[in-house]
């Protein structure tokens, strides 16, 4: 005797294919540490904006009723010691330090607050550290650098930045020795009213001498339009610059 349940036939469940997907590779780390950047005796802010391979910090700091200054710090396996404020140029009482390459060069500002001047600067040194003025191309009044390359196989190093007046900003590159003096300065953009220069790099394709070239990276003023910009420069044997070639992005 069978029995009315017996002879339900019940559906059949649906089989989903399932597939796998292989996963890429990662690395993530799972261990990480924060290092509190100590402002500078006596400061009780501070920013950290530019770093290098070796563990050195740029930035700037300041102490309560007075004026950014330029800071540096070395970060440590462990602990950090505090900040050190930089050396302004003579007369001139804030400023900032944007980038440091390998090498320990520092680029920034130095500024008089108030005033009707600034000046790029390089840093040299570490004990202690020494700035160079860089100067303001002929016809402005105020400059900084804001970047800079590892050195080329001639030793100079190649800082980025910009010059202004009222109403005008140029884009600038530098070549400085590794003494901080001035060996060329080029205005990018000659012809525009505004232009920017914020990052540069020193390209080697290959080991042989003179395929260097130099990319900076930036923006421009165009009439209804400010593009994001990169400029190559190609370099001679000796270090100088052949040719300039800007490329909007």
């Amino acid at each position: 005797m069978f029995h009315k349940f017996d002879m339900i036939t019940r559906p059949k469940r649906l089989r989903t294919r399932l597939t796998v997907e292989k996963l890429e590779s990662r690395d993530c780390p799972s261990v990480y540490s924060i290092v509190d950047l100590l402002p500078p005796a006596g400061a009780n802010s501070s920013s950290g904006l530019g770093l290098n391979d070796q563990g050195v910090v740029v930035g700037r700091a300041s102490i309560p009723g007075t004026n950014s200054q330029p800071a540096v710090w070395q970060v440590g396996a462990g602990t950090t010691a505090p900040g050190t404020f930089l050396p302004l140029l003579s007369g001139h009482n804030g400023g900032s330090a944007y980038d440091v390459n390998n090498s320990g060069l520092i680029s920034g500002e130095s500024y008089l607050v108030g005033g009707s001047n600034s000046s790029a600067v390089v840093w040299t040194g570490g004990g202690p550290y020494v700035p160079h003025d860089l100067e303001t191309l002929a016809g402005f009044s105020y400059s900084d650098a804001r970047s800079l390359s590892e050195p080329d196989p001639g030793g100079g190093t190649w800082v980025v930045g910009t010059a202004s007046s009222t109403g005008t900003v140029h884009a600038v590159v530098w070549r400085v020795s590794g003494a901080g003096q001035v060996l060329t300065a080029i205005d990018l953009e000659p012809t525009l009213a505004t232009a920017r220069a914020n990052d540069v790099r020193m390209i080697d394709p290959s080991s042989a001498a003179g395929d260097e070239y130099i990319l900076v990276s930036g923006e421009v003023q165009l009439p209804g339009v400010q593009p994001a910009v990169v400029w190559s420069l190609d370099l001679d044997f000796a270090g100088s610059v052949e040719n300039i070639q800007r490329t909007n992005l």
